[in-house]
């Protein structure tokens, strides 16, 4: 079975309108921030992802639209609040054989937020 679908990238925001939204089966959000959206466009976006849509948020995908209650909170069911503090760590790789970690020791220090 393959599947086929089609994507834009954009950062134009004058897509979340009640007439071009209706083209897409889901919005996926590469963690933004701020109050990205006007209030039509949240309004828009709340009433497409009301009717059945799919929104993805990917990272600080709820960092964003504080001064919104509708988008993304009500969408995710929850607020992103705060960073967790960034700190070392070391990771102990499993699967050594696994081309995505066969430049890694058994072992991998990294420094982030966890």
């Amino acid at each position: 079975m393959s599947l086929r679908f089609a994507l834009d990238c954009t950062k134009d925001l004058t897509i979340f309108a009640t007439g071009r939204l209706c083209r897409y089966a889901a919005s996926i959000w590469l963690s933004p921030s701020g109050d990205v959206l006007d209030d039509p466009q949240r309004r828009a976006f709340a009433e497409w992802v009301a009717t059945g849509h799919g929104f993805i948020g990917i990272h600080g995908a709820t960092a964003c639209e504080y001064g919104n209650g509708r988008v993304p909170k009500k969408i995710v069911g929850s607020r992103f609040v705060q960073h967790s503090a960034i700190q070392p760590s070391t990771m102990t790789v499993e699967h050594q054989d696994h081309r995505s970690t066969s430049h890694l020791g058994e072992t991998w220090p990294r420094v982030d937020e966890w």
